[in-house]
């Protein structure tokens, strides 16, 4: 069985990574000068945990397969179609590195779009 993945998720939106990952930095240069308890452990916690959520909250993909196509993504919308006989595949280019994907057969039409 073959399977394609297809990438949906926007780069642009991982740009909110770059505070995060900086703050995190920034508490790994200056926690030997930190004089508390816990020094900035808390805040390294914090800015990695809050680092993997985004990245796991913006992650969506398309999985084709001989059998169906599915969204994937935690907080994505799970949507699914099964690939029967009469149903077509069309994936259409719309630019900007965009593409459509239809599936078109026994009275629906069920579009996805793929960044």
């Amino acid at each position: 069985m073959k399977n394609t993945f297809l990438f949906c998720s926007r780069l642009r939106v991982y740009w909110c990574e770059i505070p995060i990952v900086g703050i995190l930095l920034l508490c790994i240069k200056y926690n030997d000068y930190s004089e508390g308890l816990y020094k900035l452990y808390l805040l390294m916690a914090f800015s990695a945990l809050a680092s993997i959520f985004v990245l796991i909250y913006f992650f969506r993909a398309i999985k084709l397969s001989f059998e169906e196509i599915r969204y994937i993504g935690l907080f994505s919308s799970r949507d699914s179609a099964i690939i029967t006989e009469g149903k077509t595949i069309i994936l259409t280019p719309r630019g900007k590195r965009r593409i459509n994907v239809n599936l078109y057969g026994e009275k629906t039409a069920e579009k996805a779009t793929v960044v």
